[in-house]
């Protein structure tokens, strides 16, 4: 669908344009994402001479099991009209003492436009927190540094994750203009409408979910300050003006 390719190459060129500056451009970059994408759903739901939904699927991400990824990809999954679990898996490897490595497959189940972009905006906000992690980590000695990333991952992704939520929740309450001026209900029913064609997907495909209890602990408290920080810095309400985003509209 043309319009479909249209809204996800703006927001892949978003997103590399943001790619070597400053730790606040991936939440911009992130808001950006979302205001286009409810934007294209809106258009899409309100066209009088669609005959049927747009079909719900379910595609995958592999990452390091690590459990820091899953707050981010369960948060972007949910900004984007998207359903999220994910399976710990085991890969053999020669480089590890217990003869494999563990490895997380990140499902999200929705509709194809949905899944590309909250794949794409996930990966980069992984890629932003290590790179910020490896970058205040040199401000410590060496043997600080593994302890001081790992509690940054942590910290900062758990309050990205809140502040994304939160993020929803407005959205959920807040009008829409349509293209042509129209004003549009709150973004709520939509969201509502897509969990439940995501769930009737994942029951169709004999998928059962459970409430994941892994915790994590802090063991840097420098790492935890500087990743909750580096969290609150991702103004996920500032708006991208036209020059930060060079015209992409």
């Amino acid at each position: 669908m043309g319009d479909k390719s249209k809204v996800i190459d703006k927001i892949r060129k978003l997103l590399a344009l943001s790619e070597s500056a400053n730790e606040n451009e991936a939440a911009l970059a992130a808001e950006k994402a979302q205001e286009l994408l409810a934007r294209y759903n809106i258009d899409l739901f309100e066209v009088e001479d669609v005959e049927e939904e747009q079909p719900v699927e379910r595609d995958s991400s592999e990452t390091r099991s690590q459990v820091w990824r899953r707050y981010i990809y369960q948060a972007v999954a949910e900004m984007y009209f998207c359903t999220y679990y994910f399976d710990c898996v085991q890969q053999p490897s020669s480089k590890s003492t217990r003869g494999f490595v563990l490895r997380d497959l990140h499902f999200l189940t929705g509709q194809s436009h949905n899944i590309d972009v909250a794949k794409m905006v996930a990966a980069y906000l992984c890629a932003t927190v290590m790179r910020l992690a490896n970058e205040g980590s040199h401000d410590y000695p060496k043997q600080e540094r593994a302890r001081y990333k790992k509690s940054f991952h942590n910290a900062c992704a758990f309050r990205l994750r809140q502040r994304i939520r939160e993020r929803v929740e407005r959205t959920k309450q807040t009008e829409t203009v349509a293209s042509d001026g129209r004003n549009l209900p709150a973004l709520a029913s939509l969201y509502d409408q897509a969990m439940f064609a995501n769930r009737a997907h994942l029951e169709k495909l004999g998928v059962s979910t459970k409430t994941s209890k892994t915790k994590t602990r802090s063991t840097h408290f420098g790492g935890q300050q500087d990743g909750r920080a580096a969290a609150e810095t991702i103004g996920l309400d500032t708006q991208i003006k036209q020059g930060n985003t060079k015209q992409l509209h």
